[in-house]
């Protein structure tokens, strides 16, 4: 959930998360600055000053909120918000001066943020001091993303293949020039994606993907045929599609079961029957929780739209249904690994729309969705026996 962590000169650590994960046009937000100590001697600190743009600058950043009289302010750990005024936020400690010991952190939480209309990146500032200008200021950005699903329906045309057989990806995206797609998959017995000259993974080339625009949609719907030469041979095959917009990255992801395929197995010993697949399946009920996963599963979601009225107003004024959204993110365990953001939208009221996600162990599971379980549901399925229900949970901000 992190946007942007830097360090600073006196040694301490600035990190600024945004919920939702990604910030839409006009809608509400909550944003978390921690100031951690990472070194290993105390940092003596006087106060912070958060500030950030309310009128459009001349460079090319935009506004951040048009309505900062909605915002609350709050800090932990003592410190106290003083005066704040619109688009300045000064977090003091108990003390003239306070010690912040090896490890400690501040949190300082904004509630009530209302994105603006337009999307872009506005560029928060953050000073040491009770005052903005009391020091060089660290930029610290916060992207808000254009409207409406940046990808849908990215599937596969199939999801179970023959070892060594092609497979076509499908999806549609958004006409926007300002954000740009990248396309990356695990084709290889080795599990690596190709590397790039500049040391990242190396996405597929814009060249070898076929797409069509819909006038009608304003969407391009495009697709991707592997390669005779990649073909499918792991058991599981990865595709992870990134969309990216000022910097910012959405990662969709899906996958490909592989009918004998290759694979590699240590200190595996079964005598008579053996079970893989916990018998239990665990819900996801806590939106303000983050789960990390103890042992590898998946993660099986559904959500449908719902009637926004009574039987009775139905019967005079006309069915009227509301669009469910279920969002899933799931972080790597590892940070070489990738990260990825699912958002499900329901189709209509008597279809479920469907998610399966494989979840490796120790990776981080953040979600929100309609808290009615008739519309929407995500349910946790654990491999492994005698694991229990293989799945932590740590409210959000502890």
């Amino acid at each position: 959930m992190t946007t942007c962590t830097v360090d600073n000169t006196s040694g301490l650590r600035y990190s600024l998360a945004t919920s939702p994960t990604h910030l839409a046009v006009s809608k509400e937000a909550t944003l978390t600055l921690t100031i951690t100590n990472p070194t290993d001697q105390p940092i003596a600190c006087s106060g912070f000053t958060l500030t950030f743009p309310l009128e459009l600058p001349t460079h090319d950043t935009t506004v951040l909120t048009s309505h900062p009289e909605t915002i609350n302010a709050a800090a932990d750990s003592g410190w106290h918000i003083t005066s704040p005024e619109h688009g300045v936020y000064a977090a003091a400690p108990p003390a003239a001066t306070t010690d912040l010991a090896p490890g400690k952190r501040i949190t300082l939480t904004l509630n009530r943020v209302t994105a603006p209309a337009d999307p872009g990146a506005a560029t928060l500032f953050l000073s040491d001091g009770l005052h903005p200008t009391s020091q060089d200021p660290t930029p610290l950005r916060v992207v808000v993303w254009p409207s409406g699903p940046i990808v849908d329906d990215f599937h596969p045309t199939s999801l179970n293949v023959q070892r060594g057989e092609q497979v076509t990806l499908k999806w549609n995206r958004i006409k926007e020039s300002a954000i740009t797609y990248a396309l990356y998959y695990y084709p290889h017995t080795d599990g690596q994606l190709p590397i790039g000259r500049d040391g990242g993974p190396e996405p597929i080339p814009d060249e070898d993907l076929r797409g069509t625009y819909d006038v009608n949609s304003q969407r391009y719907d495009v697709d991707y045929t592997t390669k005779d030469k990649d073909g499918m041979t792991n058991p599981t095959v990865i595709f992870a599609l990134n969309a990216i917009y000022q910097g910012d990255v959405k990662s969709y992801v899906t996958y490909v079961q592989t009918t004998r395929a290759d694979g590699e197995f240590y200190n595996v010993g079964v005598s008579g029957a053996t079970t893989v697949l916990n018998r239990t399946a665990h819900p996801l009920r806590d939106s303000s929780t983050v789960y990390r996963a103890s042992t590898d599963g998946f993660l099986v979601g559904w959500v449908k739209e719902s009637d926004s009225m009574s039987a009775q107003e139905g019967a005079t004024t006309g069915q009227e249904y509301v669009t469910n959204e279920l969002q899933i993110q799931v972080n790597a365990p590892d940070a070489t690994d990738y990260s990825y953001f699912h958002l499900v939208s329901g189709e209509r009221e008597s279809h479920n729309s469907n998610v399966t996600i494989p979840v490796a162990a120790g990776s981080e599971i953040i979600f929100e969705g309609p808290a009615d379980d008739r519309v929407c549901e995500l349910l946790w399925h654990p491999l492994g026996t005698d694991i229990g229900t293989g799945l932590d949970g740590e409210q959000e901000g502890t």
